[in-house]
This record gives C-alpha cells, structure tokens and sequence, in this order.
C-alpha cells in the first residue's frame, strides 16, 4: 500500500516543498481520494507487469478417489507502460533572493504565497488529466480514455465501460436524471454495477452528478457520512463514498447513444477500488521538490515541482466506468 506522501522527494530545506506537497492534495478532492485509499504504487520509469486471468474457467467437482482436471496456466503477453511527466517551475530573481538572505523585505513570505496559487492551480489541471489526459505529445493517458469501450490491455473481451441507458431502456439515448421518475431505475442498476468491483472504496463523478446523486440518496434514505484523510466530512451513497471532482475534471459533453450525430451532453461515474496491483497511479517520484538554488552563470534561483506517473488497471474488477449519465 502506497500514498503520495510515503513516495515524495522533497528536497526543501525551507519547508516550501512538505507545505506544497499538503496544497496539492488539499486542492484536489480525487488526488485526496487516492490519498486515503493508498492507491498509488511505486515502480520504474518503464513499467511492466504480467497480466492474470480475472477468473476460472469452470469449477471443477470430483468423486472419491477421483482428481481434478488440471486448468493449464501461462502468462501472457508482458505489458509495459511509461511514466508521464507533469510539474511546472517558477524562477526567483538573485536581487530578490539577497532582499530575503539579509531580511531587507518579506520576500519568502511572498514567494510562498505565490507557489501555493500556483500549486492549487497545478493540482487542479493534473487531477484532469487524470481523466481526460490523451496519451499524445508526452500527456498522461487519462482513464476516460483507458476505459473507452475498447479491451483493456491484457485483458481480451474486458472493457470495464457499462451504458446507464440500460437502466431506463426502451428508446432512450441516455440515462436522464433531469427526470425524476428515472431516479429508482437509476439506483437499481448501479446496484447491479457496484457489485462487479471487487471492494468498491468510491463512486467518482463531477458536482453535477454529486449533485443529484446527494439528492437521490436522501430520497431513498441511503445518505450516510464518513471523513476523509484531512477529516473533511464525505457525503455516502449506502455506504460507498462519493468523490466529486473539480469543476471540469469528468464533464458533462460526453456523447450519448444518438446516432450518426450524439448529442454532447451526457458524463460518466466511476466505481474504483484503488491500490497496488489493481487499479494504481506507478510514480517513481511521487511529488518531486525542489527548492530553488542559484546556479553558476544564472541570474536567478529556480523552484521546481514534479509527478512522474501512469495509470496501470493490472486488475479489472477494481473499476468500473458507468457512462451515458444525463443530468
């Protein structure tokens, strides 16, 4: 079991990186969520790992004096993946770094407020890149786009993508919670979705779906409370907590089931159960801190911050994307 916290490289003498590395998870309700699920988990640059099979084939039965039919197990094809790099710097001039040597002026107290705007700023665009990151131009795959209906890698017929429009059937396009008479449908079949994660630990999904979802729960009196890793109070939906994500994170213009031409107007629910060999964010450095130095030659000092890391999904009974969710 692994945290961001436990993986950090804090190289930071003035205490700027411990107090940076506490602004990110604060800013970011998803990164806070794996926090306390312990759902990072450390590995190389280049990562790879074996896939194993979700499951037995048949149950096998025998008679007295009898034996079982050996099942024969192989690996399979390795799989490998590669950290995507996300961090951002900030230059300090060397005047300004003097001001604050000789305590001319607070000039550490203003660069420590000027890097927490920065790093909650950080924060929020890397937690949506979690989701919507395309994997192209050095970006990290996103799981929006790990979990798009087709397999997943090593895993042959295994999508882990389930319609919401099944809940309500018939011609609908979607699974439109703008209408309440949908709101006992919906909650059957999410039902039957959150029994296919193994240990299901949150549903995910944006202040629109949270919205709703906060509303439905009351109304079926399933609205429970537990705390999160900072002890900030988390609304449940029957127990399971509810993550809402920032503002832009999971959106609302996914496409619906309208065809030639779908309407952008649908998002998406993810039941995770986040840990090391299941569903993990691999870093080989966690946060990555630096505090800023002057260099030979240069004429200013520089503060740099850094998250090296990749989705992998080595067991795909431990997320699950609900799409097509119309609110």
């Amino acid at each position: 079991m692994a945290t961001l916290r436990d993986l950090s490289t804090i190289n930071s003498p003035s205490g700027r990186g411990r107090d940076g590395l506490g602004v990110v998870l604060q800013s970011s309700p998803f990164l806070a969520f794996l926090e306390t699920a312990s759902g990072w988990e450390e590995d190389a640059t280049v990562f790879d790992w074996l896939p194993v099979a979700t499951a037995l084939a048949t149950i096998d039965a025998r008679g007295i004096g009898g034996s079982y039919t050996p099942l024969n197990a192989a690996p399979g094809t390795r799989l490998t993946g590669q950290l995507a790099m996300h961090g951002g710097s900030v230059d300090i001039d060397i005047s300004h770094l003097a001001d604050a040597r000789r305590g001319l002026r607070d000039v550490d107290a203003w660069f420590a407020k000027e890097l927490q705007v920065r790093l909650k700023a950080f924060a929020v665009g890397y937690e949506k890149l979690l989701f919507e990151g395309t994997g192209q131009n050095n970006q990290i795959k996103g799981l929006r786009n790990i979990i798009s209906g087709s397999d997943l890698p090593g895993h042959t017929g295994t999508t882990r993508l389930a319609n919401a429009q099944e809940a309500v059937g018939g011609t609908a396009k979607s699974c439109d919670l703008t209408n309440a008479n949908n709101y006992g449908k919906f909650v059957e079949y999410l039902y039957a979705q959150i029994v296919k994660v193994d240990n299901p630990l949150g549903l995910v999904m944006n202040t629109s779906l949270y919205a709703r979802m906060w509303t439905i729960a009351r109304k079926e009196q399933i609205l429970g409370e537990t705390r999160d890793l900072f002890g900030v109070p988390v609304a449940t939906f029957n127990g399971i907590p509810m993550i809402r994500v920032l503002d832009g994170t999971i959106t609302n213009s996914e496409p619906d089931d309208t065809d030639t031409t779908p309407k952008n107007e649908t998002t998406s629910l993810y039941i995770m159960s986040p840990g090391e060999r299941r569903t993990s964010l691999v870093t080989n450095s966690g946060l990555y801190w630096m505090d800023y130095d002057h260099v030979e030659n240069k004429e200013s000092g520089r503060e740099k911050w850094e998250i090296r890391a990749a989705w992998k999904i080595e067991d795909p009974m431990s997320v699950l994307r609900v799409r097509n969710i119309k609110v």
